[in-house]
């Protein structure tokens, strides 16, 4: 027992050692890559006032339970006490804080354990802890059986020091922090995202980044109009019906200009009523006689940065309006420096907005479908940093996006690039421009010298199928990646080009092009 006593002295000293160094033993959470956490991440993973809190409470009962074990070992030598009940308590001690320890950072900081070195010295730690406690245990039972007795004074002592070490060291501060962060959390973890990242990938996310929506009805998106000043609208201010025979139709116009605050940026279909936002509120379109009303308003100070409906629920996040300083904006322990809501939508009517998630991390800007796309569907994150890309989706953790990382006038820089989960570029195809995964397809534009294709291929980017073509003598070649849409719907393919094409000059299309096919 003397050796097997000074083994576990010499673990405690190498995981004391482990833990002073700081070193992050291995933990990840999904969690950092979409919020900030700044009391769990710092500027790495547990390295923030929860971090910090763990490891100064397990230096402290590491340091304590050394400490009393040499001198319990000093004292049973010199048969002062009988040192088995302080070991059974000194050990106990030190395995239920290696349980609190990762009992907080898995259930309560929401953390995974990456298996390292660093795990399997804690674990093994803890694990001869126990079996030291239970082989103690079991000599003072059978201690008992002859009628020996043992004072329980010292092992007191040691439960109440450890007992303050708990409140003192750290550890109640690490598992308060827990308790007040999980108000961020709101509704989020009250979604089965795995099943809607699933359904909502066969066709939704592929038209609602490219700003249409799919009903019954038909195919319903925004697109631009003339302002009352005479100029064209550089935002989305128009909503538009594409029915199965192909025909389109206006069915709301805000042709007053007022920037970007004029212009909205997604639509949503929930109970027969439309759902479009801008970034002051989210306003409900009744598509049959085209009357509008506000049902969400921003609050104060912020601005809604993005918006969709999903399963009779509008999500939307709020950002700090640009400009303000921005600062940790936290309210009753909640970060409201950007954060998104959820109402839900009964017969048409939108119940009180909730809390779904704050503290996020997203870039907050629709191009990017974040919202969507990582705290909906719980999709992979990817950094969208490395170029300019438009319309991303994410299929299974792989990536599909047009980018473009060269913005010299009469370069080919339209790009259908494919990524795996690494964010390494698994293939791509050249002088594209829009793209619209459904149905296990993609559908994209392939910009030719003097008009383009509508094509489809494999998610892993073989088999090209050329489905229509459309000429008029301009060369799309160099369009702006945002320039082309491509929306899926009615049994139909429709394709919008406007805004800006590079060509021998600077060419702006001042009226949209819209070309409709059959979807084969």
């Amino acid at each position: 027992m003397f050796f097997l006593t000074l083994f576990l002295v010499a673990l405690y000293f190498f995981c004391f050692v482990s833990f002073l160094t700081g070193d992050q033993p291995g933990f990840v959470s999904f969690l950092d890559t979409i919020m900030r956490r700044i009391p769990f991440v710092g500027q790495e993973q547990l390295k923030g006032v929860f971090g910090d809190s763990l490891r100064s409470w397990m230096l402290v009962v590491l340091i304590l339970a050394s400490f009393f074990l040499i001198l319990n070992m000093f004292l049973r030598h010199k048969k002062a006490v009988d040192g088995r009940i302080p070991e059974v308590v000194i050990c106990m001690c030190v395995a239920l804080s290696f349980a609190g320890y990762y009992g907080a950072a898995v259930f309560m900081a929401r953390y995974e354990i990456v298996m390292s070195s660093a795990h399997i010295l804690y674990m093994s730690t803890a694990a001869l802890s126990l079996v030291m406690a239970g082989i103690n245990l079991y000599g003072v039972m059978k201690s008992r059986e002859k009628g020996k007795k043992a004072s329980i004074l010292y092992p007191l002592s040691l439960v109440l020091i450890l007992g303050i070490m708990f409140f003192f060291a750290g550890g109640f501060r690490a598992f308060r922090t827990c308790s007040q962060y999980s108000a961020n959390y709101g509704k989020f973890f009250e979604e089965d995202h795995d099943e809607m990242r699933e359904r909502l990938e066969k066709g939704y996310v592929g038209n609602y980044q490219n700003q249409a929506v799919e009903t019954d009805e038909g195919l319903y998106f925004l697109d631009y109009v003339e302002c009352d000043n005479g100029v064209r609208s550089i935002y989305y201010q128009s909503v538009k019906k594409m029915d199965s025979e192909g025909n389109i139709s206006e069915i709301y116009a805000n042709t007053e200009y007022k920037g970007i605050y004029s212009g909205v940026y997604s639509i949503g279909y929930a109970n027969g009523y439309l759902f479009i936002a801008n970034r002051n509120s989210v306003i409900r379109l009744d598509p049959d006689t085209g009357v509008t009303e506000d049902v969400i308003t921003a609050d104060d100070g912020h601005e809604i940065f993005d918006c969709c409906v999903v399963d009779n629920r509008i999500y939307y996040m709020q950002d700090i309006i640009s400009g303000e300083e921005r600062t940790d904006y936290i309210r009753d322990r909640l970060y409201y420096d950007k954060y998104i809501m959820v109402a839900e939508i009964t017969g048409g009517e939108v119940q009180e907005p909730e809390l779904y998630l704050a503290d996020v991390s997203m870039p907050g800007w629709y191009e990017n479908a974040d919202l969507l796309q990582r705290y909906i569907e719980g999709e992979t994150p990817y950094n969208t940093n490395t170029s300019h890309t438009s319309r991303y989706q994410c299929i299974d953790g792989t990536r599909y996006a047009i980018e473009d990382t060269d913005y010299s006038e009469g370069s080919d820089n339209g790009i259908l690039v494919i990524r795996d989960v690494d964010n390494s570029i698994v293939t791509n195809i050249e002088n594209a421009g829009g793209i619209n995964i459904s149905n296990g397809r993609i559908y994209y534009v392939s910009l030719m010298e003097n008009g383009f294709d509508i094509c489809s291929c494999a998610l892993d980017g073989s088999d090209i199928v050329v489905i229509d073509s459309y000429e008029d003598g301009r060369d799309y070649r160099n369009a702006f990646i945002d320039d082309f849409r491509i929306m899926i719907g009615q049994g139909k393919i429709l394709v919008t080009a406007s805004g800006y094409v590079y060509g021998t000059e600077y060419d702006i299309i001042n009226d949209s092009m819209v070309y409709v096919t059959d979807l084969v």
